[in-house]
């Protein structure tokens, strides 16, 4: 009997769709859920189930489809189960996520144990419904692909520091132009005539400060300054 465990390359947990085996190695998959699932009893006898199965189709997750059937054989005989359909259990054994080894050795069993047998497989009939139904959804359900032209780059890829830099030197600019116009009306206003040439602050600043006193101040440190040096110098010799 076939177990799902999480390290086995084949096993999957069950889903709806395939949407929620995205990434894996199955989500082309549709997966056929328990609800089209059907359970019968065949009345074997002595009889083999006459059963070819196939466990790679679907990539196993479905069951295993019905390849050929014996009409002499008790599956045959009874006539409820057709090629193409999937065997998902037989005698509680799952069929889902098996090998074709696996599916020969619990067919083997079957044959061997017992004169009943219940099968639970899905029709074929309900397998193509249920894929038809699925392809209407996903379609109705496809995001809107946005079609629109791509940005251009100088005016939606722009650096925010840029940007940033670029208003800053226009409200500079424009704080500076205002302060001309209003200097200006000002000067309008008043209507007093303005000298051509004007002195700086700076440098009226500094001709007040070097004046004579202060000339005279220095002349007097540079002679003390020097009669102290000659005056070490004749003592010392």
């Amino acid at each position: 009997m076939a177990s799902w465990s999480p390290c086995s390359t084949r096993s999957i947990s069950p889903c709806g769709t395939p949407l929620q085996l995205k990434g894996s190695w199955a989500s082309d998959i549709v997966y056929l859920p328990h609800s089209l699932e059907r359970t019968i009893k065949i009345a074997k006898g002595p009889l083999s189930l006459g059963l070819v199965l196939d466990a790679d189709a679907d990539k196993g997750i479905n069951g295993c489809k019905v390849k050929n059937i014996c009409n002499k054989k008790a599956v045959g005989r009874d006539g409820r189960v057709q090629v193409g359909d999937y065997i998902v259990k037989i005698n509680a054994e799952s069929l889902r996520n098996v090998t074709n080894s696996q599916a020969r050795a619990i067919l083997k069993r079957t044959n061997l144990i017992g004169t009943n047998c219940n099968i639970v497989y899905i029709t074929s009939t309900d397998a193509k419904i249920w894929r038809e139904r699925y392809h209407q959804d996903s379609e109705m359900q496809m995001p809107v692909i946005n079609r629109l032209s791509p940005k251009i780059f100088p005016k939606y890829y722009r650096s925010p520091f840029v940007a940033r830099r670029e208003h800053s030197s226009v409200e500079h600019t424009e704080s500076f132009d205002s302060d001309i116009v209003s200097s200006d009306a000002m000067d309008s206003r008043n209507e007093v005539p303005q000298p051509i040439f004007q002195v700086r602050p700076q440098l009226r600043h500094a001709g007040s400060i070097v004046d004579g006193s202060e000339i005279e101040k220095f002349s007097y440190d540079i002679v003390l300054v020097s009669l102290f040096l000659i005056f070490l110098h004749f003592f010392f010799l």
